[in-house]
């Protein structure tokens, strides 16, 4: 039995990169379930059978980003979550919306592909709190946990100032969750999870890491498993009257020798950079996706 570890940093377009899943055990995590303003239940979560989709904003740095526990980035148009500011308190965003993307070839030969967002391709989502481990063990909240002192959610084994856990699997098919989940879905029995890190420090206020652990809990060994970030990276000013137009000037690239993409609107674009002016080494400059390592235990 193996387990897999996938870190990155920060933001922007699509990436894949190679993984091999068989099966997997994951260390419990610490932490009570967070309790604060600002963690709120998602709209599409309304009913006790429902899905506990909940999302909150990473807001120790100077990168503000909205995560959630079932496998989405950044806050589409609800102007209650930050989705990606950069720098803090400056009004301006990089993120609409975004997903974990996951492919595998699952012991039939069959190609299979579970989404955190499709984007405009579909309404659906893929991955979703629930019940992973067994019937009555239900992961869908979203825990916190602090290195600060002062913080209510101290804990000696917290890796960053805010630190956030959720667990969520692409069990789920529309015979479960109808309204949630589309017809197309058959999963890869995947169980994820996610941790995040932020700090305020000068040196690390600039990013934040994302941890994914995944654990076979189907009965297919998984081969040729790819892991990736599906973005919609918008740019520009943070509110409903620039909803549309701050994505029209956009510029989106890949730095192939550094393994990392990129988003930005750079001057003289359009009419949209005179009210954006490039901020040069100030702006995010994406996402990377690294292995860690693996684990046989």
């Amino acid at each position: 039995m193996e387990v897999y570890g996938v870190s990155r940093a920060a933001f922007s377009s699509l990436l894949l990169l190679p993984v091999v899943v068989t099966a997997a055990v994951i260390s419990p995590v610490t932490g009570a379930p967070l309790k604060r303003p600002g963690l709120e239940r998602s709209a599409m979560s309304s009913m006790l059978q429902d899905p506990n989709t909940l999302r909150i904003d990473h807001d120790v740095g100077e990168l503000w980003l909205t995560v959630t526990n079932w496998g989405f980035f950044g806050s589409e148009n609800n102007f209650n979550y930050s989705s990606c500011i950069f720098p803090a308190y400056s009004n301006t965003k990089y993120l609409f919306w975004g997903g974990l993307w996951i492919g595998s070839i699952n012991e039939a030969g069959d190609t299979l592909v579970s989404t955190g967002c499709e984007g405009w391709a579909g309404p659906h989502y893929e991955f979703y709190p629930g019940p992973l481990d067994g019937i009555d063990d239900w992961k869908d909240v979203i825990s916190e946990r602090s290195i600060r002192l002062t913080s209510p959610h101290y804990d000696t084994a917290a890796i960053s100032e805010q630190d956030f856990i959720a667990y969520y699997s692409d069990t789920g098919t529309a015979a479960t969750w109808p309204a949630y989940v589309g017809p197309d879905h058959e999963p890869l029995g995947l169980e994820i999870t996610q941790r995040s890190y932020a700090w305020s420090y000068s040196y690390s206020r600039d990013f934040i890491i994302f941890d994914f652990w995944l654990k076979n809990i189907g009965g297919d060994t998984l081969r040729a498993l790819y892991m990736g970030l599906y973005l919609d990276a918008d740019c520009g000013h943070f509110g409903d009257e620039w909803t549309y137009p701050l994505a029209q000037d956009d510029v989106t690239g890949f730095r192939r020798w550094r393994d990392l993409s990129d988003t930005l609107w750079p001057d003289g674009t359009t009419f949209y950079s005179q009210l954006n002016p490039s901020r040069g080494s100030r702006m995010p400059r994406g996402s990377r996706i690294l292995i860690t390592g693996r684990r046989r235990t």
